[in-house]
């Protein structure tokens, strides 16, 4: 092998490991965007009930699964979000764990929630989120009891 064949060849692999660093950049750029925008759907649209804001940072067709339940579309994700909290209010508190890659983020929050009789119960929501041109265009919702102390 002639160096002009090992320089060629150096060049080559120096380029293609240049453009998955590149690559690499535009993905963790996305996720810190998108985590972001996550902030901003919890601690401005959800704790003010901003519902605009709120169907803004869901796409038109968004899929939304929490548990066995699953609504498509942004006014029927709204419209339960709205629904569940006729009969009680919730207060994201806290980010606890956030993380993305590319067009995936999850986070795990602490929320609070109280009842009409002003009774106040902790609870985790975990949220895995797939966006798309800054929207979430589907989420995987997980709520659970959070256990004191």
């Amino acid at each position: 092998m002639d160096t002009t064949q090992l320089d060629t060849s150096t060049e080559a692999t120096i380029e293609r490991l240049q453009r998955r660093i590149e690559k690499l950049k535009q993905r963790q750029r996305v996720a810190r965007e998108n985590v972001a925008r996550f902030h901003k759907l919890d601690f401005e649209a959800w704790n003010k009930k901003d519902w605009k804001l709120f169907g803004d940072l869901h796409t038109g067709n968004v899929r939304v699964v929490e548990g066995s339940m699953v609504t498509n579309g942004r006014d029927a994700h709204v419209q339960t979000m709205q629904a569940m909290l006729a009969s009680t209010d919730s207060q994201i508190r806290s980010h606890d764990v956030v993380f993305g890659s590319g067009e995936w983020t999850c986070c795990v929050a602490t929320a609070v929630d109280r009842n009409a009789a002003g009774e106040e119960r902790n609870s985790s929501v975990c949220t895995v989120a797939r966006w798309r041109d800054g929207r979430i265009a589907e989420e995987y919702l997980f709520v659970g009891a959070r256990p004191e102390g």
